[in-house]
């Protein structure tokens, strides 16, 4: 009898352990990257309203065959996401014989994986391809246009209009009318199953545009820039939180580490610039900045009007600014850093 009741015990006990380490297992991780190829094309890229890539023509100069990729998960929404893609015809009218080589592709990849030590698998979402075409009206005059053909949707080639028109600008190239060039702007909408915990899309409490919002934004990159002038590692990071968490996951690597590869890539440079090369904090100046609310007020920030990558946590020596820019939301009534 009690051997009967000792096997009873056992099994209890051993289905409790496999429920326990069920429960306890690292959920799957998933991550979106954002890849682009741009050849005698300009390309900016804004994900839900957040200028993400820009490789804007400046004094005539054309990027060649120049890639680049990076992640973009802590700004991908559950559900709808909206991409916009603004491009040019200018190779058509000043590098007329690479016109027909010009093209900006822009591709989101998921990064699958069943916990942090494993290999992720990849996965093409989606993948937008502009280029130019030249075209013949009825009365035998020559024009560019943008076609998106070869563009794919999981694996398939989606139809043209998939993608569609937005809005478009000119640009007077030499400020005498001669040179007309087109910057059209087209966005794709899809649906996109993000499993990450986001705690802008889960937690957030959507913003509006207030002096309360403002202010508390500010003293939140105030508190960034004293802990990076002062070497404050450990209060960094809980003043990184929760995003320094999340996109440690993304990154496939623990807190400590990502912080650690930040710090190296970031931290200490601006550390050093300031301990030794003669940089100083930024003055706050409301007229030198914006400040931007987007994904439905979940995610806000400011930046700087000369250059929309520096915000108020930045540093000058003369002409020359370096900055840390982190993405901002609100949550139970703090402002926290929700990406970077």
């Amino acid at each position: 009898m009690q051997s009967i009741i000792k096997r009873f015990f056992c099994q209890i006990i051993l289905v409790l352990g496999v429920m326990i380490f069920m429960s306890t297992q690292a959920k799957p991780i998933i991550r979106y990257d954002i890849a682009y190829e741009v050849h005698y094309m300009s390309c900016a890229v804004e994900v839900n309203q957040q200028t993400i890539f820009n490789t804007a023509l400046q004094n005539l100069i054309f990027p060649n065959r120049f890639t680049f990729r990076h992640g973009v998960t802590q700004y991908i929404n559950q559900g709808k996401n909206l991409f916009s893609v603004r491009v040019d015809d200018a190779a058509y009218f000043l590098r007329k014989s690479h016109a027909k080589d010009a093209y900006c592709r822009v591709s989101v990849i998921e990064l699958s994986a069943p916990d942090v030590a494993s290999e992720p698998e990849h996965r093409e979402v989606f993948s937008l391809t502009f280029k130019i075409k030249e075209v013949e009206d009825d009365s035998g005059n020559k024009k560019p246009i943008i076609i998106t053909k070869g563009s794919r949707l999981n694996g398939r080639e989606m139809a043209e209009g998939n993608i569609y028109f937005e809005k478009s600008r000119v640009q007077d190239i030499y400020g005498d009318q001669s040179i007309i060039v087109t910057l059209p702007t087209y966005s794709f909408v899809t649906n996109i199953d993000q499993q990450a915990s986001l705690s802008w899309v889960q937690n957030a409490t959507p913003v509006k545009d207030t002096p309360d919002i403002r202010e508390k934004a500010l003293a939140k990159y105030k508190e960034l820039q004293i802990a990076i002038e002062n070497s404050q590692w450990e209060e960094l990071k809980d003043l990184l939180e929760p995003a320094l968490t999340e996109m440690a996951e993304l990154k496939f690597m623990t807190r400590d580490a990502y912080f650690d590869l930040l710090k190296k890539q970031v931290f200490n440079s601006i550390e050093e610039k300031i301990k030794y090369g003669g940089w100083e904090a930024d003055v706050f100046n409301p007229k030198d900045y914006t400040f931007k609310i987007y994904t439905h007020g979940k995610l806000f920030n400011y930046y700087h009007l000369r250059n929309n990558e520096a915000s108020p946590t930045s540093w000058t020596n003369g002409d020359t600014r370096t900055w840390f820019s982190p993405t901002l939301i609100y949550i139970n009534g703090e402002v926290k850093v929700g990406a970077f």
